[in-house]
């Protein structure tokens, strides 16, 4: 536990008054607190990763403040460059926060399986009855997800940029980048952020003389120290170590031609592709239809039925993996397929953050930090027209987008609560009930 008296020396402010609060309750509360707290959001979170994140920040830094917007940014700076689901490192870091390895671990489960059990009881069989695509009630949830990204990109974007004139700049610039090349890679999203950092360096080192780093940022969160946060710097390291070896020696025998259609044979399809992959959700979509469909673990009919179930339900879309695993090979290949997909972003997530810890309050990196965060803040703003492209094609479903944010937004409505009266009015105003407003966008 950290001791009241670390802050004895300096006036209380948001920061030693929540580390105060932490300290009065006891380990299993705070453990207890991560499922009742991250179950309802796995349950809730439809959209997609970047609907996810909206949702976090409105529950655990919003409603919980189990971390502040400085830290959640970092948090989405350090999942995005790194491969693997970027939504998931991020929720899972929210139970690892709260009530360190184990709280983390507990944070992810509650987090993938519930969409895990659902995926996975379609590839055993249910496949056959969702041949007819997303059912017509669920119509309104993509929409009102939609309103939750409008909304958290408008409460970083302010608090994160402010009226600094280059950090808007760079938010700007970096949503004008991510939307222009589409389809050219998931290369640029950590390139873009590193561009971030260095331009606020350079402008530094140039005489730029705004502010970068606020007074609050200079102090900094407090850092969880190593028995706090649970993960030795030396452990980080291993469990780097052991993440390279294994694709190592998976990689080695598969150009032997020793893995085959085996179960380590489906385990590193998709370890392969968790390790190299940035971006997640439907960016994997191509490496898919590759490395599992077009090498015979899946028929393409039996690949699109899952995609479409999944765009449906709420939760993280790496549990595509149980579905194909399952379709394939079973309940262990359910298993295995979803331990390879999420397993290496997941992992090196948390071998990153004690090395991460370490450095954070640093001037130089905080100047650094200062440029990623509104690069960062860049890529949520380009998820809005993303998402609306993908979950916006009428009058119907924008009202719903534009009811949802003003409810949520504007008079307080919980999250959760606001997607499912978003998904209700969806569903009145689909072709099943009222038919209204129906005609596309693209006629």
């Amino acid at each position: 536990m950290i001791p009241i008296s670390r802050f004895a020396m300096r006036p209380p402010n948001e920061d030693t008054a929540l580390l105060m609060k932490e300290d009065s309750e006891s380990y299993l509360a705070r453990l207890l607190s991560v499922p009742v707290q991250v179950l309802p959001v796995s349950l809730f979170a439809f959209g997609g990763p970047q609907a996810h994140l909206g949702i976090a920040h409105e529950r655990f830094v919003e409603k919980l403040q189990w971390l502040d917007d400085e830290r959640f940014l970092e948090v989405i700076a350090l999942g995005s460059a790194l491969p693997g689901p970027t939504s998931t490192q991020v929720i899972t870091s929210m139970g690892f926060f709260r009530a360190g390895p184990l709280g983390g671990l507990v944070s992810f489960i509650a987090w993938a399986l519930p969409g895990f059990l659902a995926m996975t009881v379609a590839g055993l069989g249910a496949q056959e009855y969702l041949k007819g695509g997303v059912p017509v009630w669920m119509a309104g949830l993509a929409p009102a997800a939609v309103s939750l990204v409008v909304i958290a990109a408008v409460k970083l974007w302010n608090k994160v940029c402010g009226d600094n004139q280059l950090k808007m700049a760079i938010a700007a610039l970096s949503a004008f980048i991510v939307l222009a090349t589409q389809g050219l890679g998931t290369w640029i999203f950590p390139l873009l952020m590193l561009v971030g950092g260095l331009t606020t360096v350079i402008a530094t080192f140039s005489g730029y003389n705004e502010p970068l780093v606020t007074s609050k940022q200079r102090r900094g969160t407090n850092p969880l120290p190593e028995r706090e946060l649970g993960i030795p710097t030396w452990v980080g390291i291993i469990l780097l170590i052991v993440w390279i070896a294994t694709f190592a020696i998976l990689s080695y025998f598969n150009s032997l031609h020793e893995l085959g259609d085996s179960y380590l044979g489906l385990f590193y399809a998709f370890y392969r592709m968790g390790s190299i992959i940035f971006g997640g959700g439907q960016v994997m979509l191509p490496m898919l239809m590759n490395d599992i469909v077009n090498a015979g673990w899946v028929s393409k009919d039996q690949f699109f039925i899952g995609f479409a179930l999944i765009q449906s339900l709420p939760g993280p879309l790496f549990n595509i993996s149980a579905y194909l695993g399952a379709v394939a090979l079973g309940v262990p290949g359910a298993f295995l397929a979803a331990a390879g997909l999420f397993g290496p972003g997941v992992g090196l997530f948390i071998a990153v953050l004690p090395l991460w810890e370490r450095v954070r309050k640093n001037r130089g990196l905080q100047v650094f930090m200062a440029g990623v965060n509104s690069a960062a803040i860049g890529l949520v703003v380009a998820a809005i027209a993303l998402l609306w492209q993908h979950a916006v094609h009428n009058n119907a479903s924008a009202s719903v987008c534009l009811a949802t944010g003003v409810l949520v937004g504007l008079f307080g409505v919980p999250a959760p609560f606001g997607i499912v009266i978003g998904g209700v009015l969806g569903y009145i105003l689909s072709p099943a009930v009222l038919n209204i407003a129906q005609t596309s966008f693209c006629v």
